[in-house]
Formats: structure tokens, sequence, C-alpha cells
């Protein structure tokens, strides 16, 4: 029943020297840390240790806890198998319970047809009987069938009443048992006091009137109270558009699994896209001009061992150009390198400094240094740098978040960091002198995603994903101030965690995830106190599971969304 099972993943573990092969032996010398523990076949060649086989140490190891473990399973045995029983007792009255609830369904929605069976039955006439009645001048004694058409529907609601009475008694004790009761009520009270012999007064009218106001008002109460004009909204530009992403329909690739994470190189001749713990490299036409389909070059597998939830290719001219870096849910950061034709990717870093799920993670393009940056679930930021060794090893850690880290966005110059997170708030993090980082300034705003748009201005969406924030920053003490709010009202509500904002600067666009749609912002800087905001494209998706993200050119936009399954491709094209 139970078998013997190390709390750590030991297929997570590396060697001592980081060889990124598959551990297989064990050193056993006293006074190393569990770090200086492990060792693959390359390290046994290399340092010729006196080591003991893995499998060997973990049977020694797991041969008295499963000795506990039988003697355990004897104790259980006898309640195990009580509980299986009361277990088929639950089972039996939930299947009562689910054949009660289908009989109460069955008689609502019988009801509703018979009501609307009625309204069909009222809604045709005999034309020729009609126009005889005009032609004679005659009247049609709509009062008499008014209050036989109000007896009638008396008579099938209490008749249909007393039918999903029958069945409530086990309900009685249920959240929303009252307000079902309360219902039935509103349903039956307006009709006790109707006198079918009388006409239908004005009083039993304003009774009426008053029982469907009162249920009214909580919903109004709740639309008022959601100030829809606090802010303004995003304007559109529904005339004179200077631009739009018009989509090549052939040039797709389909992607079944689960794809929230996409990344395009610097000359977008490669594209990398998750595939839930997997990652797949494409090579796509450069010029697009020829409509060819995506050729798969590699599947980067079994590597992660949780969703991919962050891709990025390094774009600088440095011997790293084109090697990816992915997050994960696992928490783990690795690191790709491709061969010479850039058509086999391998796996050259693995970094496991962060405890919980990568959030974020961003490479600095600025040329003074070569810069990782990563925000996690487990509320730091980390800050990755490259030795003279030619490793990544993690410089600093920022621990000021209380709460999750969801976006990250870095200057042009790489010297300020923009950070959000799950505890609303924003911090402005500068480089020092010293090239460590320091918080300057904590802004009380919540924020799923957050970017630059210059050193001085800068953009910050919603949890929600429906309002953008725009902060400038004060010429007189350097801190950033609330600006402008707008209220994007295209597509509703709809995270955006793994979409995050992305401001192109060479196209002088802001793409942003909301809802059911991607929005093509654009952005006109006169001066930082002067930011125009124009909403020129919002490219609707049936379902709100969209991630995409855009070329450094701005002339390629890709998606992919959980209705076609597929990766899709838009094209940046000028209105004329």
């Amino acid at each position: 029943m139970f078998n013997p099972k190390p709390i750590e993943n030991l297929c997570d573990y590396q060697c001592f020297l980081n060889h990124c092969m598959p551990i297989c032996a064990v050193n056993m010398q006293p006074g190393l840390t569990s770090n200086q523990r492990f060792v693959c076949k390359n390290c046994i060649k290399i340092t010729h240790l006196p080591v003991s086989p893995l499998k060997d140490v973990i049977q020694t190891i797991e041969k008295p806890i499963q000795q506990k473990l039988n003697s355990y399973e004897q104790i259980i045995a006898p309640y195990l198998e009580l509980l299986k029983q009361l277990y088929g007792n639950i089972s039996l009255m939930e299947s009562i319970i689910l054949q009660q609830l289908d009989q109460m369904t069955t008689i609502v929605n019988n009801w509703i047809t018979s009501i609307k069976e009625r309204g069909e039955q009222i809604a045709r006439y005999n034309f020729f009987d009609q126009l005889d009645l005009i032609i004679t001048k005659q009247q049609p004694k709509n009062q008499l069938e008014t209050k036989q058409c109000y007896f009638d529907l008396i008579t099938l609601n209490k008749t249909q009443v007393k039918q999903l009475n029958q069945y409530l008694d086990p309900f009685k004790y249920f959240q929303g048992y009252s307000k079902f009761q309360l219902l039935l009520k509103y349903i039956i009270v307006s009709q006790d006091q109707y006198d079918i012999k009388e006409d239908f007064t004005f009083s039993e009218k304003q009774r009426l009137q008053s029982i469907s106001k009162q249920k009214q008002q909580p919903l109004e109460q709740e639309l008022s109270g959601q100030q829809y004009n606090q802010y303004p909204l995003l304007k559109e530009c529904s005339v004179n558009i200077s631009f739009s992403y018009e989509i090549i329909p052939k040039l797709t690739f389909e992607q079944g699994e689960l794809c929230q994470a996409l990344a395009i190189n610097y000359n977008n001749t490669l594209i990398a896209i998750a595939s839930e713990c997997n990652i797949n490299i494409l090579k796509i036409n450069q010029s697009l001009n020829q409509i060819n389909r995506p050729q798969l070059l590699q599947s980067l597998q079994k590597i992660h061992k949780n969703h991919v939830t962050i891709l990025n290719f390094f774009k600088k001219e440095s011997l790293m150009l084109n090697f990816l870096v992915s997050g994960s849910l696992d928490s783990t950061i690795i690191i790709w390198t491709p061969d010479q034709q850039q058509i086999n990717w391998n796996a050259l870093f693995k970094l496991r400094d962060h405890s919980y799920a990568i959030n974020c993670l961003l490479i600095s393009q600025s040329s003074r240094d070569h810069l990782m940056i990563s925000g996690s679930a487990d509320k730091t930021i980390k800050f990755w740098s490259l030795t003279i060794q030619n490793s990544w090893t993690c410089s600093q850690t920022i621990k000021e978040h209380t709460s999750y880290v969801y976006g990250l966005s870095i200057n042009d110059e790489g010297n300020k960091l923009l950070s959000c997170g799950n505890d609303n708030y924003i911090l402005i993090i500068h480089k020092s002198y010293k090239q460590q980082w320091q918080v300057k300034q904590k802004i009380h705003n919540d924020g799923i995603s957050i970017s630059f748009i210059t050193d001085e201005i800068f953009v910050c969406q919603s949890i929600e994903g429906t309002l953008l924030t725009f902060h400038i920053m004060d010429q007189t003490n350097g801190e950033y101030i609330k600006q402008n709010s707008f209220q994007i009202q295209t597509g509703g509500k709809g995270n955006s965690l793994y979409f995050p904002l992305h401001y192109n600067k060479s196209k002088n666009i802001l793409l942003s995830k909301n809802g059911h749609n991607v929005n093509l912002i654009s952005l006109a800087t006169n001066s930082p106190s002067d930011c125009q905001i124009i909403l020129e494209q919002a490219i609707f998706f049936v379902q709100n599971m969209i991630f995409g993200t855009m070329s450094d050119d701005g002339n390629l936009l890709i998606t992919w969304d959980s209705k076609s399954s597929e990766i899709q491709f838009r094209k940046y094209k000028e209105k004329l």
C-alpha cells in the first residue's frame, strides 16, 4: 500500500560540478553539504572520488522505513475497511440528493416551458378573423383574455410550487435554502388576493410594482457601487486608424497543449513556445512574404517538471545571442544553448534559488552587463549575473514584496527596475554605484503587469486587467506620481499574468491583454505630462485564455488561444 518516498525530488538535483547529467552516485565522506554529495559519471571520471552507487544508498535507507510501513498497514487495515463502507453510504446519500435535484430541475424547466408555450399560443392569430374585426369595427375582448391568462398562470404556479415543496425537505439546512423559499414567496404573493370577478385594480398594480422594485433594489445598489465614471475611458479611434495587425491565415502552427509563454528572437527567425512542461522551437521565414508553415526544429522535453510560464531569447550582440531562458511553475530557471546551426538546444544551466513558481523574468539589454532578473511566487526578486567562469549566480535578492511578485520592467539604461505584486505595491528599484539594487520608492497601486514607456513614464495594468494607470516622474524629487487612469472596456475582465504589458519602442505601441481582447494602443508622448493614448485595434478572441508577444521591431504579433489551439501570426500594416 505504501512505499518509501523521499521528501526531496532527487531528479531535480545536479552533481556538485553542474554537468547537467543524471546523478548516479553519492559521496559518503563526512562533513560535506547536501550540494556536494551527488556526482554523475563525468564527476567520477574527473575526480576519481570514492562513491557509493545511488541505488544501493537508497535501498539501505528505505529498508527500515519499509518495515515500519508494513507494521502500520496491519494496524490500519480494519479501520480502512470500515471507512470504505462509510464512503459507500455517503455515495448512496449523494445519489439520492442528486436525484432530488434532478427532479426539481425538471419541474422548473417544464414550468418555464409551459409559460413560454402559453405566450406562443397568444402570439398566433388568424389574419382573416382579425381583418374582419377591423372591417366591422369590433373590439377584441382583451380584458376577458387577460383575466383568463392570469388565472391560468396562478393555477400553473401553485401546482408547480406544490410539486417543488415535495423535494425540499433534505435541503432545509443548505446554504441558499432561505433565498429559494423567498423566490417562491415572490411568485405566490402576487396571486393570493387577486379576484377573477373584478378588474385588475390600480391598487393591485401598485402592490406588484412595489414587490418588483424591492427585488431590483439590490441590483441597482450593486451597479451604483461600481462607479463606472470614476476613470476616463481609453479613447478608441474608430476613424483614421493609423495601423492594424492583420492575420496571416496560412501561417499557423497547431498547438493543442496549453501555451502560457512565447518568445521571438532578435531577427524574427526563431520562435519559442511553451507546451505545458515542454518547449517547442520553431523556425519561420524571415521576410514572411512566402506563406510557409513554421518548421518545428526541436521539442525540449522532460527538463521542467511543471508548466513553463516565461520564455525569453538573449538578443544582445554577444556570445549568448539566441540563447533561450525559461521559467516554470516548478520554481526553476533554465538557460538553453543552441548549436552553431541553431537547430538543437541543450540545457546549459539550471538555476534553483527560487522556492515557488517563476511569474516573470527579463533580460537586461544594457550593454554594460549580463543580467537576468526574476520575480516569483516566493515573494522575492532575484538578480542573476554572469561570472568570469561563464556561469550564472544569484548576486542579490530583494524581499520587499509581502506576496507574489507578478511583473517586472527595466529601463533602457539598465539602472531602474519596476516591480508589481499581489500585495498591491509597486516598487521602484535603482542600481547604485556599487552595482547593488535598492528600493527607492513604494507606490500603493494594484497591478499584475508593469512596463516602462520612457525613463520618466511607466504604466501598470490592474489585477482585473481592466485599468491602465500611468505614472510620471516628478522632476523636483525624482519620485513617480500617479498621472492618469484609463478604463479599458473592450472585452471585460481577464487575468493577464502570463501575458504581461509589452511596450514596443520602435512602433510606439503598447500591447495589453484584456478579457477576450488583445489591445494595440498607440502612445504619443510629447512631454512627460502630455501622453495621448489611443486604442488603435482590439483583436477579439472567443475565449479569454490568450497568451502572446510582439517582435522587437513591432512587425510581428504572435498569439495562442485555447479556442483555436494554434499559434497565430499577425503582421503590422500601416493605414494609408
